[in-house]
């Protein structure tokens, strides 16, 4: 698989929300698809665990 430098990446998605989450997998010990076995979670989890957090973080301003 080729992987090719995106220059507009950065302009065009929030790079600080995207590192957040890469922390919170890290964090869950979520490095690659099959760590999520066994981590299915009910239609009210998912809103209230992972929706509703992802919201949060794109709401707070940037910190940076």
């Amino acid at each position: 698989m080729a992987v090719e430098y995106d220059a507009d990446l950065a302009a065009e998605h929030d790079l600080a929300l995207y590192r957040e989450c890469v922390e919170w997998c890290d964090k869950a010990g979520v490095d690659r698809v099959p760590d999520l076995a066994g981590r299915v979670l009910a239609p009210d989890t998912y809103e209230r665990e992972w929706i509703d957090r992802c919201h949060r973080a794109a709401e707070r301003p940037d910190e940076g």
